[in-house]
């Protein structure tokens, strides 16, 4: 699979030509239970699928039916078959991601039935979906693998805009990068990176959503994720069909071929980070097995203007702007605590719920300090089934990797300052003092300040009622937010769980920096 950073934005129809083909067919639910066992070695393989998918499905026992429908129950996904009759016999399709999956043609509906079901699981072993022995013990070491592409293009693509600006290569202690993967196209674009690893000074603080708080690399190049989700609604609005988007019920959602990958050079600062240097673990996968006792998972802040993360003091509950002012310490919530969020809430955030359904992570790699039980508790197992998420929020646990094939061999000591970010639809590199929350050396605002974030909402909320934007900017950024209803209740089930369990209460930055509007 390509692994590219640049390039047009233009997507793949084939998903909707897919699934539009599925209209007016013949077709039935299968109930797995009716289906008598077909196993590898009683069926030849005339579908030449993969030897892991053969392997699969011999060691399991079972029909690839009944393994198929198992699947997609797991994934809250109804299995439709449809059957053909050909003069040769009989041949039976799904659509599975969006793609339209045949098998062989057989003498018998249950075989046509079966040889599907093999050609489906043979997808999902290759997509990384269903995890096989072999795979789920050889972890993501296999050389050239889709993490070893990620990390390389994303490595390639700071390497050369180094090359015209060698100020950029102070800033690579952390690098963080998101990539789309297409499954119908075979494609993965390099979507948006960032470098850095502080925080803005309190006295930078603002009230008119011109700073940028977090510039640790995984916040911001999640901010370049928010600028290319704006964008591709704004190419919904002029032509769906080019757009990653289709309407489901009423809400945009993400088309099924469509997944997000994070990578990040090091493990998130906080819990999923300190816990790291003294432990040894090189297990990767879906099967999440988090490291849980009483002393770990704890909710953690930033140290401000530094590096590290420290606990949250059992009396501080609030954040205000005078107390920042007044000296008191700002603090900023771990990349670790806001992973899990992500998680949780989606990588979307608050203000495109208004658009879409939320979005979650696929894939999460590591290159250093990775720790696969402190890794997945951190980022998602630490709250377990005692979240409770409306619809359609859900705890998210994406498939864990560690990648140390270039991460390992360019550390760098000294802790920049600067922090650099680039976004597919920016095109362009932009560069910050992480101290200010500004544009380096020109003091300018950024494009992934709430401000700017604010505008692309506002961009995208006038086309869709067919107002001007003058029209809808005298509401605060705080108002709009609450007006997410169902994000903000999902929210609130987050916090309430992290402190049932003990994790501590979520410390937000002062109300006040939100409650600016796009007229002032």
């Amino acid at each position: 699979m390509p692994v590219s950073h640049g390039g047009s934005n233009e997507r793949r129809n084939t998903a909707a030509k897919m699934q539009k083909e599925m209209v007016n067919q013949e077709s039935e639910v299968m109930d797995a239970t009716e289906d008598r066992y077909w196993s590898s070695g009683s069926v030849e393989n005339h579908e030449n699928i993969s030897k892991s998918a053969l392997a699969y499905i011999s060691e399991s026992g079972k029909n690839p039916v009944s393994l198929v429908m198992e699947y997609m129950q797991r994934v809250g996904v109804q299995v439709v078959f449809d059957k053909c009759i050909d003069k040769g016999g009989f041949q039976v399709s799904t659509v599975v991601d969006g793609v339209r999956w045949s098998g062989v043609v057989c003498s018998s509906k249950r075989e046509a039935k079966v040889s599907c079901c093999r050609v489906v699981i043979d997808y999902l072993i290759r997509q990384g979906k269903i995890r096989t022995r072999s795979s789920c013990e050889g972890g993501i070491q296999l050389k050239n693998s889709i993490f070893e592409q990620m990390e390389s293009a994303l490595y390639s693509c700071f390497d050369y805009e180094c090359s015209s600006n060698s100020e950029l290569k102070a800033s690579e202690k952390v690098i963080a990068g998101i990539f789309m993967v297409d499954a119908v196209a075979a494609e993965c674009h390099l979507i948006s990176w960032a470098t850095g690893n502080k925080c803005v000074q309190g006295s930078a603080l603002c009230t008119n959503g011109c700073t940028v708080n977090d510039s640790h690399a995984e916040v911001l190049c999640r901010r370049g994720l928010l600028r290319f989700l704006y964008q591709q609604l704004e190419v919904y609005l002029r032509d769906e069909q080019k757009s990653i988007f289709r309407k489901v019920m009423g809400r945009l959602t993400l088309r099924p071929s469509l997944t997000f990958h994070l990578f990040i050079s090091t493990a998130p600062c906080g819990d999923g980070r300190i816990f790291s240097f003294s432990s040894e673990d090189v297990a990767s996968g879906s099967a999440h097995r988090p490291e849980v006792d009483k002393n770990k998972g704890a909710l953690r802040t930033k140290i401000e203007c530094g590096e590290g993360t420290v606990p949250i003091p059992g009396d501080v509950h609030m954040q205000t702007m005078d107390g920042i002012f007044g000296g008191e310490r700002l603090r900023t919530m771990s990349c670790s605590d806001k992973i899990l969020k992500w998680n949780s809430l989606g990588i979307q955030g608050c203000l495109l719920t208004a658009f879409m359904r939320p979005v979650y992570l696929c894939t999460l790699t590591i290159g250093q300090l990775f720790h696969y039980g402190h890794l997945s508790r951190s980022v998602c197992c630490r709250l377990g089934d005692s979240l409770k998420l409306p619809l359609p929020f859900k705890l998210n646990h994406p498939y864990l990797a560690s990648c140390t094939a270039l991460s390992s061999h360019r550390a760098v000591s000294r802790s920049p300052t600067l922090a650099v970010n680039w976004n597919i639809s920016d095109g362009t590199v932009e560069v910050l003092n992480a101290l200010t929350g500004r544009v380096n050396r020109t003091g300018e605002v950024s494009r992934l300040c709430k401000r700017a974030m604010y505008e692309c909402f506002e961009a995208v909320e006038s086309k869709v009622r067919r107002t001007s934007a003058d029209a809808l900017t005298d509401e605060t950024y705080l108002n709009k937010k609450e007006r997410c209803k169902d994000y903000i209740n999902a929210r609130d089930c987050f916090l309430k769980a992290l402190e049932s369990n003990g994790y501590g209460r979520w410390l937000k930055k002062p109300d006040e920096e939100k409650m600016f509007t796009l007229n002032h």
